[in-house]
């Protein structure tokens, strides 16, 4: 599937600085003030990580001022996360409609899989964020790297009234999830965001396939239809299912009752703090 992907589509890669950073991230002797100074140098990812890190999303107590303050108040987990959402929102080619809508689900997803993940507590529950803002990253890289081709999906996807995945499969024989899931293992980002990205689709796949990130699959499946059900998506990509119970809300014990509080605590976050993220 990889080489399919790579013969027909440019994967991008992560900035030089946003990779440099998550590099040091994952060191212990790294301090806060070497990992500002890296991120530093680049001026367009340290103003959306100070915007991010000051959203009602973290929820802080005081303001963030600098790159090194946010490194010790958020930690290096959290922050990498943010750093992982700049360099998501730099790979956009154009912002057209079709993108803005893009990144208004994607944006949406995320917030939605942070707090359902926080709220029940979940193992993986720190990249959370990130699984949900990446979830349909595929879509970005197959409309940038095949527009036309990418047009036809929609067109069939609207008229004959098909997901999104049974349209790409048709038209490039394999779906955003599969090329998500490369442009995963190429930026060298964990598991856990490989498979929430790869069977967001198919989460009745996740216990077998996913193991212990299953979980991390869920959320990302759950808040993905509740942001269809709010209307923050491309229109007519998908069914509207949000709202229905089935085997992956049973297992993580949510309900009607308490998807639908979900579903509204969503649409709030999303209307006070998505321009956090424009």
């Amino acid at each position: 599937m990889a080489r399919l992907v790579n013969d027909n589509l440019e994967i991008p890669t992560i900035p030089d600085v946003a990779s440099t950073a998550l590099r040091q991230m994952n060191d212990p002797e790294v301090s806060g003030a070497q990992l500002a100074k890296t991120i530093s140098q680049d001026q367009g990812l340290t103003a959306k990580v100070l915007k991010v890190a000051n959203s009602a999303l973290y929820a802080l107590p005081r303001e963030v001022k600098n790159l090194q303050q946010a490194a010790m108040v958020l930690g290096f987990t959290t922050l990498k996360s943010i750093v992982i959402s700049a360099s998501c929102r730099s790979i956009y080619k154009r912002f057209g409609m079709l993108e803005r809508n893009l990144w208004s689900h994607s944006v949406c997803c995320a917030m939605g899989s942070h707090l359902l993940a926080q709220q029940l507590d979940l193992k993986h529950r720190d990249e959370a964020f990130v699984a949900g803002l990446m979830h349909d990253v595929g879509k970005v890289v197959m409309n940038n790297g095949a527009r036309d081709q990418y047009k036809e999906v929609m067109r069939i996807s609207k008229e004959e009234g098909v997901s999104s995945i049974e349209a790409e499969q048709r038209i490039f024989g394999f779906t955003h999830a599969d090329v998500g899931s490369v442009l995963v293992q190429r930026w060298e980002l964990t598991p856990a965001l490989e498979q929430a990205v790869f069977l967001h689709h198919d989460p009745e796949l996740a216990e077998s396939v996913a193991g212990e990130f299953m979980e991390i699959v869920y959320t990302t499946t759950i808040s993905d239809r509740v942001c269809h059900h709010l209307g923050l998506c491309l229109p007519n990509s998908e069914p509207d299912t949000g709202l229905e119970e089935d085997m992956v809300t049973s297992a993580l014990g949510l309900d009607g009752a308490s998807l639908a509080t979900f579903a509204e605590e969503v649409k709030d976050m999303y209307e006070r703090d998505n321009s956090s993220f424009a």
